[in-house]
């Protein structure tokens, strides 16, 4: 099975059902190459949900203010809550108690905010 990066939602929804078919599989049934393939398809299947992330929110994160990057994450910290991160430089905002809020202070940066991270 020759499994490349994700680049449409055609794709996303090709490589999820292969991922959910070997992952109906009891994991002592599964080949070696089952159990590699599910590894990098869970991988690549995050990573393109995170490059195209949406949120339930009326706020939306601009670029990044390190690279320009439009290529966001909204990722989760349980202790500290939301916050939104690039995926091209690896910036990270200052976190928020909803991804709302995350959102909110992610934007601030061009304001002059800070608690960016690098």
């Amino acid at each position: 099975m020759k499994i490349t990066a994700i680049t449409t939602q055609a794709q996303y929804d090709e490589y999820k059902a292969r991922r959910d078919g070997i992952a109906n599989k009891e994991n002592k049934d599964r080949t070696d190459e089952e159990r590699e393939a599910h590894e990098l398809l869970a991988i690549l299947l995050k990573s393109y949900a995170d490059a195209n992330f949406t949120l339930n929110v009326e706020v939306k994160p601009g670029s990044c203010p390190f690279c320009d990057g439009v290529r966001l994450s909204m990722d989760l910290n349980r202790l500290k809550g939301s916050f939104v991160s690039c995926l091209v430089c690896g910036g990270q905002g200052p976190h928020g108690l909803t991804p709302e809020d995350a959102v909110k202070a992610w934007n601030k940066r061009r304001e002059g905010g800070s608690n960016l991270k690098k």
